[in-house]
């Protein structure tokens, strides 16, 4: 099992800059995760992590739980490039962040 890490801060979601990203091959499944540390203002949110494909096609999203961590799914690892965005619910407040982009070798461009 591999786990990409990201950090959310506000609406900004960055690679953590201690997590390897490198040598990511597409076409794997069940093997890459997806883990997050939130900023105090997403404390008490519903989280739910958004895929996305290049051309913005989405995948099934994953609603995030105590661990703040989830696999990524087969379709987007697929791909050459993804997009990840998280969104957040509570009390009727939306937080959304921008996406950013994962790169792999190899995959539907």
């Amino acid at each position: 099992m591999r786990t990409l890490s990201f950090n959310v801060k506000n609406q900004i979601i960055e690679k953590d800059p201690m997590c390897d990203f490198s040598g990511l091959v597409a076409g794997t499944s069940g093997y890459i995760y997806a883990k997050f540390s939130f900023s105090a203002d997403w404390d008490g949110c519903t989280k739910v992590v958004g895929f996305f494909s290049k051309d913005g096609r989405e995948f099934e999203p994953c609603v995030l739980y105590e661990e703040n961590t989830c696999q990524i799914p087969r379709e987007a690892l697929e791909q050459h490039e993804f997009k990840i965005q998280v969104f957040g619910k509570k009390n009727g407040c939306f937080i959304t962040t921008r996406p950013i982009s994962v790169k792999q070798y190899g995959g539907v461009q």
